[in-house]
């Protein structure tokens, strides 16, 4: 039988059985926002309060609002608590449809009528926010275990550049080469390239590489990270 507890009056029907306890409170808090039931602005108990009223581990209760942070149905804000987001309201379709009909008139007459309904349905569902927030955490996570190891096993390199994006710069001291560091990289099967590929002139900056952390899938990841480490630590000493 589902349990029944309240957050702000609100009933949330939560299966603790199993072994999804993690899922089956994300389920219910998305259904409780997409529904209304958890009106935007609403805070909610801290994770450790939740965790103690359900009996269930606290880390489940954090993971579960990290998740729905990163998917767009929650904000947390340090001093503020974890509250419901706010939607932004939609813009009536009809107030923009001919100025878009004449732009796509003069810019492009032939992308599939499929693949825009398609990307319409994304967006509107908010699927399409999800998905961005989601890929921005992930990318945030794998960049940041990219400059864990760079630091601890290469640390005579500088990683430069906003946290942002799916590359990272990782500049090269002083004496070492980009090509020969390229070229070691690709013995060990990594495929790497130096910022003076990016360069149209002759250019002036420290030799440096730019590493990609997106491609990799996540159960070669960590391999991947070993074997660039590996390189730059035999190129830097």
């Amino acid at each position: 039988m589902p349990e029944t507890w309240a957050i702000s009056g609100v009933d949330l029907h939560l299966d603790l059985a199993g072994t999804r306890v993690r899922a089956a409170l994300e389920s219910a808090l998305r259904d409780a926002v997409s529904t209304g039931r958890l009106r935007p602005g609403v805070r909610l108990p801290s994770s450790r309060a939740l965790a103690t009223d359900l009996g269930i581990a606290r880390n489940t209760v954090a993971e579960a609002y990290s998740q729905l942070v990163a998917e767009g149905w929650l904000t947390a804000v340090q001093g503020s608590g974890t509250r419901v987001a706010r939607r932004p309201e939609p813009t009536e379709p009809a107030a923009l449809a001919d100025g878009v009909v004449a732009a796509k008139a003069l810019a492009d007459r032939n992308s599939s009528a499929i693949d825009q309904l398609a990307l319409a349905q994304f967006i509107v569902s908010g699927a399409y926010d999800r998905h961005i927030r989601r890929s921005r955490l992930i990318y945030r996570r794998r960049r940041d275990r990219l400059v864990a190891a760079l630091r601890r096993h290469a640390p005579r390199v500088r990683i430069s550049g906003i946290a942002a994006g799916l590359h990272a710069l990782v500049e090269l001291p002083g004496g070492v080469r980009e090509d020969e560091v390229v070229a070691h990289a690709a013995e060990r099967g990594l495929y790497l390239q130096g910022l003076g590929d990016y360069a149209h002139d002759a250019h002036t900056h420290p030799p440096a590489l730019v590493v990609g952390y997106a491609k990799p899938p996540e159960h070669a990841f960590t391999g991947a990270v070993s074997r660039l480490t590996a390189v730059l630590r035999d190129a830097t000493g």
